[in-house]
């Protein structure tokens, strides 16, 4: 986890800088900072049988409190920035999160970037926004890692992926209230076993405070967000190449279904490559050749397991054996200094039936410039089962990514 850890770092580092920069007299009318502070009561979803009573304690989980404290610079209305993104806040934050029962969970806290904006705005004061949330939490107490039925977490150290949709109020005076809906995924990213993974869902309510005054640019109806230039042809096409790698545990089951992990770390290995085509400013889609190596893959008549209650062990197979080429569509939504990216593939040529399978991913990226992102991401196998972390760089030849306000050639 310390490299996911150097990861997110260098993703915060890269938001302070956009935040230091927003601060500067000549950005005075194009942003303005925040203080927020907000609470989630809610509930521990019963997503493995540890959270229903399959614990030490036989307790089965059920409420929950999680609180945060988040700085932000937000887009000044009427300037051209907001018109491409309106209502757009970004920031740090610290968070606390509590299941209620620390000698079974720990009590982890936690530092996050998030990222958000306006879907729909009602009126000039209400509007309907989306949030997203990255970061990492610890201390987690490591949870039922000798167990099937206890398997959560072997992880002191968790990721955190969030989403809130919020209805936020404009009360005047430099406060805006928050009301809406908050869910929150923290997982080790298969880097240890167990992995279940721990997910909170609740009532996110929170008030805000501007700092000093408000940005100077004019106020605007709330039909005012209109469209920002037009493309050129060749500001639509680019190419994306991405080179990623991660390590990752893996548990054998045996014939009564009892686990065995083994006691290697595995190696992954991966590039991707995406021609894309640019929609609009923030939405590109298009197609995905991907290849991975995965360590971990191993055809089933090369683990031995000779049904004496021993370790079971594996013979490695030759390279060829654990690869794969996939095909995929992947999208990306982009904003100042990060994006999302989000595909969905099918292995079309695998060395073993073990990469054999459909897989979707998830990805961060925090552009350092134009043209190049640091890439935080997750693959998962036909929905439901963790594969592994996609920590790399990539590189983008053609339309450069508009990953700051000054970059966006409004």
């Amino acid at each position: 986890m310390s490299r996911l850890l150097t990861l997110a770092m260098r993703a915060l580092a890269s938001l302070m800088a956009f935040m230091a920069a927003s601060g500067h007299a000549d950005a005075q009318r194009a942003y303005t900072h925040s203080l927020e502070l907000d609470a989630s009561p809610g509930l521990t979803l019963h997503t493995s049988p540890y959270f229903s009573g399959t614990n030490p304690l036989d307790h089965n989980f059920g409420p929950m409190i999680q609180g945060s404290l988040r700085w932000s610079a937000s887009l000044t209305p009427g300037t051209d920035a907001w018109r491409l993104w309106p209502g757009l806040r970004m920031g740090v934050g610290v968070k606390a999160l509590s299941l209620l029962k620390p000698s079974l969970t720990g009590s982890p806290v936690g530092v996050f970037v998030f990222q958000g904006a306006d879907l729909h705005r009602f009126s000039r004061r209400l509007s309907l926004a989306y949030e997203w949330q990255f970061g990492a939490t610890a201390p987690w107490q490591i949870m039922g890692s000798s167990h099937p039925d206890q398997a959560v977490n072997g992880s002191p150290v968790c990721a955190l992926l969030g989403s809130s949709l919020l209805l936020r109020y404009d009360a005047g005076r430099n406060w805006a209230i928050t009301a809406g809906v908050d869910l929150a995924h923290y997982s080790n990213g298969n880097t240890r076993w167990p992995n279940a993974g721990t997910n909170t869902a609740g009532i996110r309510i929170g008030v805000a405070r501007t700092l000093g005054q408000s940005g100077s640019g004019p106020r605007l109806s709330h039909t005012d967000t209109i469209a920002v230039g037009s493309l050129k042809s060749r500001e639509r096409w680019f190419v994306d190449l991405l080179l990623y790698g991660a390590w990752r545990k893996k548990c054998y089951h045996d014939d009564m279904d009892e686990p065995w992990p083994f006691p290697d770390y595995f190696g992954v290995a991966g590039i991707n490559i995406a021609p894309s085509y640019r929609l609009s400013r923030r939405f590109s889609v298009g197609p995905s050749v991907d290849f991975v190596f995965d360590e971990s893959a191993v055809p089933e008549s090369n683990i031995i397991d000779n049904d004496s209650g021993e370790q079971p062990y594996y013979i490695r197979p030759p390279f060829l054996q654990q690869t794969a080429i996939g095909i995929a569509a992947q999208a990306e939504y982009s904003m100042p200094v990060f994006s999302l990216h989000v595909s969905l593939g099918y292995n079309l040529l695998a060395g073993c039936a073990e990469l054999r399978y459909f897989y979707q991913t998830l990805a961060l990226r925090t552009f350092v410039t134009p043209r190049m992102w640091l890439n935080v991401g997750y693959s998962l196998r036909n929905f439901a089962h963790p594969r592994h972390l996609m920590l790399g760089i990539g590189f983008r030849i053609g339309s450069r990514a508009p990953s700051s306000i000054a970059q966006t050639d409004l």
